[in-house]
């Protein structure tokens, strides 16, 4: 990457410009409520207690967005590619499906990764044809032992039918096949506040069925959280998992991968985890089992508690601390997201994206992030598309001269997650 040396690429570098990196920036106390706040902000309402409150299939929205997803079709503004029929035509059974819900409330839970839809169909969503690295029907992607509430399903369901459900930070609908069993409450009760728990602090954790031998269970991704059971003399961790008949106990073998409770939320902690998923490829909305640039920072900060929203807008609103810079020259930008970062974890939102911010070399200011490309204008005219499409570390210049802009120049606002002690520039 342009400007990257080797050094960028190692967390311990940036910790060394912060002036208490192992000090506590927001305690346990400070984490619930922000939390709390997050799921009474209506900006921010993705995220939500599976556990509280009535929720009823939304059909009515439901159908809204797909007649919003049909004029856009015929206007030629989006494209379902699927060889077997025209748009418009799939759109017509899509309403259908829709129509046919019977509704429930049960809460099940995730077998392995897989898509969250927005509409109920496997088919691309596109701008235009064969953009099949933005599908735009991809609302999430859900990992193994997460819980969603199924609210609606068809009379008639096989196996790999489309589900429509609630998860804690998105709704859409899955394959009938990629879920548990129903969830007794007291099994979920279990799931959802555990006495005690561990959380993933790394990525592709196994989870096996057996503390010696036994079969895969499921893979767990980074910030799943896992009641503990019993801490066995090798070191193995016995847990409370999710299988397909419901809650089962499974074994973690490599202690040294999960934290006992949620990390404590220092810069060391936090940047340190962030490095984990240093060069993670990139997924449009999660696509493949990868993740976006708000599904990383959503994954960084769930080993230490803190829930952020699904997407960046959203992040960008979250019941945090904020500085709005969108009016601030380049050169007062870089100045107030150095004095902010030094003391408090910042966030960088301009519209469509979010990255971490991690420090400043000579005139330059770094963050870590995830995203697909990235244009630099030629020489002789015109622009080219340079792909990146994983977790890099590059400096805010990037795309200087081009037409989307260096992205301190897109920069919006700063999201601030720290001490709320002394005075900082946020409104």
């Amino acid at each position: 990457m342009p400007g990257q040396e080797p050094q960028h690429l190692i967390a311990d570098y940036w910790l060394a410009q912060r002036e208490a990196p192992h000090a506590l920036l927001l305690n346990a106390t400070e984490i619930t409520a922000h939390n709390a706040r997050l799921q009474a902000t209506v900006s921010a309402r993705s995220r939500v207690d599976l556990q509280k409150g009535e929720m009823t299939l939304p059909r009515a929205q439901l159908i809204e967005s797909l007649a919003k997803l049909k004029q856009a079709a015929e206007a030629g503004k989006r494209v379902m590619d699927d060889e077997k029929v025209p748009s418009v035509a799939l759109l017509t059974h899509l309403r259908k499906a829709i129509d046919d819900l019977q509704e429930v409330s049960e809460l099940r839970g995730v077998l392995h990764s897989t898509p969250l839809r927005c509409y109920p169909t496997v088919s691309p969503v596109l701008e235009a044809p064969h953009e099949w690295a933005f599908d735009l029907g991809q609302c999430t992607q859900l990992h193994y032992g997460e819980v969603v509430r199924v609210l609606g399903r068809p009379a008639k369901s096989e196996n790999g039918t489309l589900w429509y459900v609630r998860g804690a930070y998105s709704a859409g609908w899955i394959a009938s096949d990629a879920l548990s069993a129903p969830l007794p409450p007291e099994s979920a009760k279990a799931l959802h506040a555990p006495k005690s728990f561990v959380v993933v602090k790394h990525d592709r954790v196994a989870i096996w069925t057996r503390s010696e031998g036994g079969a895969l269970l499921g893979v767990a991704r980074m910030g799943t959280r896992f009641p503990l059971l019993e801490k066995r003399a090798n070191g193995t961790l016995e847990v409370q998992a999710v299988g397909a008949k419901g809650i089962t106990t499974a074994y973690l073998r490599r202690p040294s991968r999960v934290s006992l409770g949620y990390l404590p939320l220092t810069h060391a902690n936090l940047l340190r985890n962030a490095f984990v998923l240093l060069h993670s490829p990139y997924g449009w909305g999660g696509m493949g089992a990868q993740r976006d640039c708000s599904r990383l920072m959503m994954d960084i900060f769930s080993p230490f508690g803190l829930e952020l929203p699904r997407n960046s807008r959203q992040q960008a609103q979250a019941g945090l601390r904020h500085v709005d810079v969108s009016t601030l020259s380049d050169a007062e930008k870089r100045r107030t997201i150095a004095e902010v970062g030094r003391k408090a974890v910042t966030l960088l939102y301009f519209k469509g994206h979010i990255m971490l911010y991690l420090g400043r070399e000579a005139d330059r200011l770094y963050a870590l992030h995830l995203f697909s490309g990235y244009l630099v204008p030629c020489p002789h005219g015109g622009e080219t598309m340079h792909r990146v499409n994983h977790t890099s570390v590059t400096h805010l210049e990037l795309g200087r001269g081009s037409s989307r802009r260096a992205f301190i120049e897109r920069i919006e606002r700063l999201v601030i997650i720290g001490p709320a002690k002394g005075k900082d520039p946020s409104h």
